[in-house]
């Protein structure tokens, strides 16, 4: 797991500088804590990893010429071996297969009925798509808020002017919808 935003996009975000102020020392720890945590929340909701990794994965498939990889997008294949789990495993050439989206596709004539895949391999965001980033913030930032005396306040007015503020159910259905575009498609 990853961090999907760091201290400087939310000080960045809240226009505030955590290390600066030796008052909020405490807040710079929060707000560690609540990135951390937030980016496992959004890892574990998408069902995939999104900083760049590398993964050893093993397949086992009857006689089709394709595979779905775990991760992507795909940044580099290092190897790909075929054979039995048990026995001798050939590695494939690169012309043998082609990936794309995170599907490896393969050119075999004769395809035999039984085989074994292992797949080296590197996926994830090099850097972490400015969208994605932008989420990660405002739920951070939304529970950094949650602890203040503010949080339980769900209306105010002042004079003329009135706030309605979201409701928990509200907000973290509009991060759901925020984050489906990055949700893992099931194969």
């Amino acid at each position: 797991m990853g961090q999907l935003c760091s201290v400087a996009d939310i000080e960045l975000y809240l226009l505030q500088n955590f290390n600066s102020n030796p008052s909020i020392i405490d807040d710079l720890e929060r707000v560690e804590y609540f990135i951390n945590a937030i980016s496992a929340k959004i890892e574990k909701y998408c069902d995939r990893v999104f900083n760049s990794t590398d993964y050893i994965e093993v397949y086992d498939s009857e006689g089709i010429n394709k595979l779905f990889l775990n991760q992507y997008p795909v940044n580099s294949i290092s190897s790909i071996y075929y054979g039995s789990p048990f026995g001798t495993r050939t590695k494939l050439d690169t012309d043998i297969y082609t990936e794309k989206d995170g599907v490896i596709l393969f050119n075999f004539k004769n395809i035999e009925s039984d085989r074994f895949y292992e797949v080296t391999y590197n996926a994830g965001y090099i850097n972490i798509p400015s969208d994605l980033n932008l989420i990660a913030v405002k739920m951070v930032v939304n529970e950094l808020e949650k602890t203040t005396i503010k949080s339980n306040i769900k209306e105010e007015k002042t004079g003329d002017i009135s706030y309605k503020y979201s409701s928990k159910i509200e907000i973290d259905k509009n991060f759901e919808v925020d984050l489906s575009a990055y949700k893992r498609v099931g194969f």
